[in-house]
């Protein structure tokens, strides 16, 4: 898929936001909006290392995608961490 224009980034922001009073609901939107959206799972690169991200949360501090890179499907960069990455390539 080609990289989405800022208009068309911009529409769908403002499809997942539209009736969202606060920054939390906001949030919810957006991760409705991903999940609904995204195709899981994809290859990023984060800090310089090609990382396959698996699956994408929700924390209060934003919408992290749960990454794992290499064969054996190692978490990147622990077991606990969560990686956040921007991908506009891998929406629909």
């Amino acid at each position: 898929m080609n990289e989405l224009s800022d208009a068309e980034l911009e529409t769908l922001i403002d499809e997942a936001t539209a009736d969202c009073y606060n920054e939390d609901e906001e949030l919810t939107g957006f991760a409705v909006m991903l999940d609904g959206n995204l195709d899981l799972p994809f290859e990023t690169t984060v800090l310089g290392v090609t990382v396959s991200a698996k699956e994408i949360g929700q924390a209060a501090s934003g919408i992290p995608a749960i990454c794992v890179r290499g064969r054996t499907g190692r978490p990147f960069p622990s077991s606990t961490s969560q990686c956040q990455t921007r991908s506009r390539t891998a929406l629909n």
